[in-house]
């Protein structure tokens, strides 16, 4: 491992930060340990932690700033990581259901993690009912995110109880020391070849840049590129205070759904979330007349940073407008086939143009948006995020226990309310909720509408 630069897109994320945003991916494994071949202990849990934490490059690194901030910061390897300032015990001081969980899980994802050390925290939560046990994984949104990231978190993971040896790392394995010299000398290289990334940036996305407004001013397409979205009650001024809530739904069910009517998984997904965010909507008293704008992270692929994609946003308009869940499903399959219409190239230049802007403004300038809150200010781009992605087909292990659900959670951007995550797990659709309190309320109306948008989308194939 050597140094390496943090992407424009990683160094914004870092730089939007603040208390009240806190850009980290929580992973919830809910552990059952009782079975007859079960051998959890936490002790067990930690040392696989400890043994295999090597094999994840992103768990093995930490920031290290350019001085005056001359340049975007870079990740450093960590040797020798501190296991016990990574991993937490904590008990439920009610076993209750999976509410209580999402009490505890919502009070663990307002923390922010220390950028003093490498970028990750497990939480361990015990007593739980049932015996159950919640492996609350945080990591921050710079570091770890995507098909990738799922991968190398992967690496915790067994086929059997038993579990598998991994081999330590190479004992004469030498992680390089780079001196304040050393972080110049590679700013002034990089200033230096900046002309040269701009000029292709110009090249590469000036068409795709084009088309993209064309096809706005006609009222085609735009989905490549976020855009501003009509206010919603989804939107407000983000507090430091954080709700969850989980559900899981079959994904055969889903399955279904999509080959009768001829769409995607996705598809099904987002029409489900229009359901359960109407019926939010209305029991609140809201106005479901305009639509709201679903930010959905797509992949473009690995990026060169180890454990991330690079991403791409796929704006998709939610018809709440409309009653029948079928009627749902038919608009957002119509928005989201438009939305993959559009040019990947105009995708692609909102990431190379944050590449290109100088690093102390990025950091003086995210500092000065949280600040003063600038939310307030310009329409929300989106309002919700929305994130689907593939997991493991096959039952695995953790630690001795096997793993019952995995529920991911995605982070709140500036003045948007909620994020829904999805993840196919073991033949399920793992959901999780993740909302600003005082914003958008109780989270769990909206994970109940989605259930209920995935049994209404059934009953119509009878």
């Amino acid at each position: 491992m050597s140094l390496e630069k943090l992407s424009g897109t990683d160094a914004a994320l870092l730089a939007l930060e603040s208390t009240n945003t806190p850009m980290q991916v929580l992973g919830v494994l809910v552990l059952d340990p009782s079975g007859d071949d079960a051998a959890y202990s936490f002790q067990r849990l930690r040392a696989t932690i400890a043994e295999r934490v090597h094999l994840m490059p992103p768990f093995c690194r930490q920031l290290r700033r350019v001085p005056l901030h001359l340049d975007r910061p870079y990740w450093e390897p960590v040797v020798d990581i501190d296991i016990d300032a990574h991993v937490t015990r904590i008990s439920a001081t009610d076993p209750g259901d999976w509410h209580v969980l999402g009490d505890m899980v919502g009070e663990i994802a307002s923390r922010l993690l220390p950028r003093d050390r490498p970028l990750w925290h497990v939480t361990v939560i015990e007593g739980l009912a049932d015996s159950r046990v919640a492996v609350v994984a945080r990591i921050h949104h710079a570091t770890l995110y995507g098909a990738t990231g799922v991968e190398f978190i992967a690496q915790l993971l067994d086929f059997d109880v038993a579990g598998r040896t991994v081999d330590p790392p190479d004992p004469d394995h030498e992680v390089p020391t780079y001196s304040t010299i050393d972080m110049l000398t590679r700013t002034a290289w990089h200033q230096a070849g900046t002309p040269v990334r701009a000029g292709r940036a110009v090249v590469g996305g000036l068409r795709g840049l084009a088309g993209e407004i064309v096809g706005r001013l006609r009222g085609e397409g735009g989905a490549a590129m976020p855009s501003f979205a009509p206010s919603t009650a989804l939107n407000g001024p983000l507090t430091n205070r954080r709700s969850t809530a989980f559900l899981r739904v079959s994904l055969k069910d889903a399955k279904e759904i999509k080959n009768v009517y001829d769409c995607t998984v996705n598809d099904v997904v987002l029409a489900a979330t229009t359901y359960g965010i109407r019926e939010h909507l209305l029991k609140n008293g809201f106005d479901v007349s305009k639509r709201p704008v679903a930010s959905c992270p797509t992949s473009q692929g690995g990026s060169q940073t180890a454990g991330t994609d690079r991403l791409g946003v796929m704006s998709v308009p939610l018809p709440v407008d409309i009653e029948d869940p079928v009627g749902q499903l038919r608009a957002v399959t119509e928005a989201t086939t438009e939305a993959k219409g559009a040019d990947p190239l105009a995708g692609d230049l909102l990431p190379t143009v944050a590449d290109l802007i100088p690093a102390i403004l990025m950091a003086g300038g995210g500092r000065l948006y949280s600040s003063l809150g600038l939310s307030r200010v310009h329409p929300p781009i989106a309002s919700l995020v929305v994130s689907n992605m593939i997991g493991p087909p096959l039952q695995l292990y953790l630690a001795g226990a096997r793993i019952e659900a995995i529920f991911p959670l995605g982070p709140l951007l500036p003045a948007i309310g909620v994020n829904l995550t999805v993840l196919s797990d073991q033949g399920q659709l793992d959901v999780g909720v993740l909302s600003c309190p005082d914003v958008v309320g109780d989270p769990w109306q909206i994970a109940e509408g989605f259930a209920e948008g995935v049994t209404r989308l059934l009953d119509t194939l009878d």
